[in-house]
């Protein structure tokens, strides 16, 4: 197999777990870190591009990607000069109040509480 699709591995060069890691040919590939908040703020985009840049540099994956639903902000939070990521991390943005009308968001924010107490059924096992 060529691919593989890991969440939350433990990368021992880290110390960490990033979220989603695409492997090609047993090596990691892709680096991607996913954030849901209502409003991202500067400091937390910056904690999770140092975490990307930390893998970049003990990992030498291809690409580092940030990926963020936020409920209101601007398009994107980094902004300036990427510096030692420039060809390898990129920001994608989700902000809902760009594409969605607040009732949607409305009933998104109702969705998503029932969804973050989810318990799986014990029967299945």
């Amino acid at each position: 197999m060529r691919f593989r699709v890991l969440n939350k591995p433990y990368l021992r060069a880290l110390t960490t777990y990033p979220d989603l890691v695409i492997f090609k040919r047993q090596k990691p590939w892709v680096v991607i870190e996913l954030k849901e908040q209502r409003q991202l703020s500067r400091v937390a985009a910056q904690k999770e591009w140092l975490k990307l840049i930390k893998a970049r540099n003990a990992l030498h994956p291809k690409r580092g990607y940030f990926i963020y639903v936020a409920r209101k902000g601007s398009r994107k939070v980094l902004s300036g000069p990427k510096g030692d990521g420039a060809r390898f991390f990129f920001e994608v943005p989700i902000v809902l109040e760009h594409v969605w009308t607040p009732a949607k968001i409305d009933a998104w924010k109702i969705e998503r509480r029932l969804w973050a107490r989810y318990v799986a059924n014990e029967e299945l096992s």
